[in-house]
């Protein structure tokens, strides 16, 4: 199944499913099934989970790091 996943780093918002259905528009230009989506956030406002469910887009969390050490230091 076709699926169009946006990421923010931190808190998500409507602006955040404004653009992933921008997203998922234009590839159900190229695609007959029905197109996916899922936000991958930090955290998401009240509004968007709201609006999110209503349109059966899925929110899930999501935590990214990365430590950088220098690995030729004796």
């Amino acid at each position: 199944r076709p699926t169009v996943i946006e990421i923010k780093k931190d808190e998500a918002n409507k602006n955040t499913l404004l653009q992933l259905r921008r997203y998922m528009k234009s590839l159900q230009k190229t695609e007959r099934r029905k197109i996916r989506g899922i936000i991958l956030c930090k955290d998401a406002t009240p509004e968007l989970k709201r609006l999110a469910k209503k349109e059966k887009i899925k929110i899930q969390r999501f935590r990214f790091s990365i430590d950088f050490g220098d690995l030729m230091k004796d």
